[in-house]
């Protein structure tokens, strides 16, 4: 039963367990309802805020008159400030709607403006090295493949000169299949880097955009 439903009613018996949960409230409550000074004291801000506030529909226990104390409960103002701070954010970040009145194309100097601050954006990444430019890494990863191949590519090489004392055809062997092995992991290498590399299409980010 809602407590407003209990003061219209007054004359209804209610049960113990309702007589104390009115009582603690009513404790609360006096304890939250203050005068507008001395909320602004509270909350630190001055007086004139909560009155603009007050205007903007904070709620108010009662509105003073002449010589009389406007009073508000904290909870209530609490509860209104953090319901408007939420209704800000989700104005802040709301996507506007494409169909909304006033929704137009952007003009020459919006687009420029536009790509300008698109060209700022990515100066920061590459200063905060957040971004690196693509050239760059492909030929770092080139230099190391190369390098890497010349090395794997001379160890069926080594291995028939370690192997002097075998038969040349077992050898011819052996050399055969070390090459394709070294040859196979050389391509799995750079098929797996240039897999990696294509998840980092800038043309794929902005058509993802």
């Amino acid at each position: 039963m809602s407590r407003s439903s209990r003061r219209r009613d007054p004359l209804r018996r209610r049960d113990p367990a309702a007589a104390v949960e009115d009582a603690v409230e009513s404790a609360e409550r006096s304890d939250r309802v203050v005068s507008l000074s001395r909320a602004a004291v509270l909350l630190g801000r001055n007086r004139e805020t909560l009155s603009a506030w007050m205007a903007k529909g904070m709620p108010v226990e009662g509105r003073g008159g002449t010589g009389e104390a406007v009073l508000v409960d904290l909870k209530r103002v609490v509860e209104w400030l953090e319901a408007r701070a939420r209704e800000d954010e989700r104005r802040k970040f709301a996507r506007p709607d494409p169909g909304a009145e006033g929704d137009r194309p952007l003009t020459t100097r919006e687009k420029i403006e536009l790509a300008k601050l698109a060209g700022q954006t990515m100066k920061n990444g590459k200063d905060a090295g957040y971004l690196v430019p693509r050239p760059v890494v492909e030929a770092a990863f080139e230099r190391c493949l190369g390098i890497v191949r010349i090395s794997v590519m001379a160890v069926p090489e080594r291995l028939v000169r370690e192997m002097s004392g075998f038969p040349e055809d077992r050898k011819a062997v052996w050399r055969k299949k070390a090459i394709r092995s070294c040859a196979a992991s050389l391509e799995e290498a750079a098929e797996s880097i240039a897999t990696a590399m294509s998840t980092f299409d800038p043309g794929a980010d902005a058509a993802d955009e």
